[in-house]
């Protein structure tokens, strides 16, 4: 009886979750925006990439690393990236993603 009992609480133990799940990463909603202003920044590593600051629709001012060039007249493709189902940042990408 006392082995049955191990064993059920073995097999839980084993089951359980720990919080160890892989997130869950995904796009969600696109805009097509013109920032209103462009800056180089640097790293520890010494290489530059330029950034691109966003106002949204909300009004929320955003940051976006610029990666992919502009279409017609400066505009970029902007999306928010989500982790678990919260926006975590945003991106940069293709054009043909918010078509």
């Amino acid at each position: 009886m006392i082995l049955l009992v191990l064993g059920g609480i073995l097999s839980y133990v084993i089951n359980l979750d720990f919080g160890n799940a892989p997130d869950k990463i995904y796009y969600g909603r696109t805009y097509l925006l013109v920032p209103y202003n462009k800056s180089m920044g640097s790293n520890i590593n010494r290489s530059t990439s330029s950034y691109g600051r966003f106002q949204l629709p909300s009004g929320k001012k955003v940051t976006a690393n610029l990666i992919s060039p502009s279409i017609n007249g400066g505009f970029y493709c902007l999306s928010e990236v989500k982790i678990n189902g919260k926006v975590s940042h945003y991106q940069v990408v293709k054009y043909e993603s918010c078509v």
